[in-house]
């Protein structure tokens, strides 16, 4: 929930590693209490993915079609009204995916518009697909850029709110 400070998070994270970390649960209070952490990718609706899960950099663990390893996706919209949370940002680092997993948000996009902080860099149209798409959405967004690999903007992320 909450955009500011004070707020709480949920981190939905479908990697083996990165949750078995964090416990190994489906839910788990993480980080001071402030973060709980959900055994589930995001995509377009719920159901499960292939999962290529990276050993070296868990950041780089990535939904893989063809992967026998099989996770849980939720969509974004089915999962905030199931546990009763209006979200107030939505942050996405997923490797590529973030236009399926964006569609699975598109309601709480469309009637909430929380602030978004969405990575582009992963495709090469990405930057303005992701935004055209988001403008269809939610016509009032404005949209800014951001480079967060040393000034070198091999790591673009799109702010819009």
């Amino acid at each position: 929930g909450g955009g500011g400070g004070g707020g709480r998070g949920i981190a939905l994270e479908p990697g083996v590693e990165s949750v078995g970390g964090w416990g190994g649960r489906g839910a788990r209070e993480v980080w001071g209490g402030r973060v709980a952490a959900v055994a589930a990718g995001v995509a377009a609706s719920d159901g499960e993915a292939g999962f290529a899960e990276d050993a070296a950099s868990p950041v780089g663990s990535k939904v893989a079609m063809g992967s026998a390893v099989r996770v849980k996706m939720r969509a974004i919209d089915s999962y905030c009204a199931e546990v009763g949370i209006v979200p107030g940002m939505i942050k996405m680092d997923v490797e590529g995916y973030e236009g399926e997993a964006l569609r699975g948000a598109r309601g709480v996009i469309e009637k909430f518009g929380p602030k978004l902080q969405i990575c582009v860099y992963h495709k090469a149209g990405d930057l303005w697909e992701i935004a055209r798409w988001l403008k269809g959405v939610r016509a009032g967004y404005r949209f800014y850029l951001g480079g967060h690999a040393g000034g070198d903007w091999s790591d673009v992320v799109l702010y819009a709110r």
